[in-house]
């Protein structure tokens, strides 16, 4: 009898069934880390958006009116998965925000909107602890 080389049905599946087993495990934790380095960045994106804002106040004596334009920031960051705004409620303060939306909104429910104040203050607007949000609290 001749030995025929080659892989046979239950080799392949065998196969298929360890590739799945390792994407059910990798693809979730991907996404994790993807959605973490975009709510990073969105954090630093704040902090230049506060600090580009306390500058506009030294020129301009208040906090209202700045936009981000005249700030030379996109409204859209983070491969366009949050959205920069600034209210300003009085000319002496002001509060950035980074609002998820896209897939991000979908991935990164537990903190959602980063906020961060004229005083420093960070907040989010999901129910995780703040220092698991804000990574650089």
């Amino acid at each position: 009898m001749k030995k025929i080389h080659g892989f046979n049905l239950i080799e392949m599946m065998i196969v298929l069934i360890i590739i799945s087993i390792l994407s059910a495990i990798c693809i979730p934790l991907y996404s994790e880390h993807l959605s973490h380095a975009y709510r990073l960045e969105a954090e630093i994106n704040l902090v230049k958006l506060a600090g580009a804002l306390e500058t506009y106040y030294l020129l301009n004596n208040t906090y209202q009116n700045a936009t981000l334009d005249e700030l030379h920031f996109e409204k859209n960051i983070a491969d366009n998965q949050y959205e920069l705004a600034i209210t300003s409620e009085t000319e002496n303060d002001f509060r950035v925000q980074a609002i998820p939306i896209h897939q991000q909104a979908e991935r990164d429910t537990a903190c959602g909107t980063l906020s961060l104040n004229s005083n420093g203050e960070k907040q989010i607007s999901g129910g995780s602890p703040l220092t698991e949000c804000w990574l650089t609290a």
